[in-house]
């Protein structure tokens, strides 16, 4: 990696407080001031989006350990608690652990601009999307994700 050298000794400043989420030890976690235990992909329902618009579901197949989180909650989690609003003075955040709400919102946003990058939370939108999660992924296409 460039740099590397002024990258540790960033991380390693007093003056920094730094958060990190991962699934296991890494040098950043290390030098974190919090650590997230994160979920990994087979400890939470999930869908990832290709460049070419394939939307790949995954379905939880065993439970996180201990304290770790879906994505989706730490993210939800982090917005509550730093009590990040929008521009109304509402909870920036409208949802907590629920992909349905999330999907929801999400779609309402796509309405003005592509969900696809935002795509990965509707995992357990499967009926809405026509997604059969026995079968192979399938490419949604820019107006099934619109009213």
């Amino acid at each position: 990696m460039p740099e590397l050298a002024r990258i540790r000794r960033n991380l390693a400043s007093k003056d920094l407080f730094i958060v990190a989420q991962d699934i296991f030890p890494t040098e950043t976690t290390a030098l974190a001031d919090v650590v997230l235990p994160a979920a990994q992909w087979a400890e939470k329902t999930g869908c990832g989006t290709n460049v070419d618009r394939t939307v790949h579901l995954s379905h939880q197949a065993i439970k996180p350990p201990g304290e770790a989180w879906s994505d989706m909650k730490i993210f939800s989690e982090f917005s509550r608690r730093m009590d990040f609003k929008n521009k109304d003075g509402e909870p920036l955040i409208p949802w907590t652990d629920d992909a349905e709400a999330a999907f929801e919102h999400w779609k309402h946003t796509s309405k003005v601009r592509s969900a696809f990058a935002f795509c990965c939370c509707s995992a357990t939108s499967e009926a809405d999307e026509g997604t059969d999660p026995a079968g192979p992924p399938r490419r949604l296409q820019r107006h099934e994700l619109r009213e």
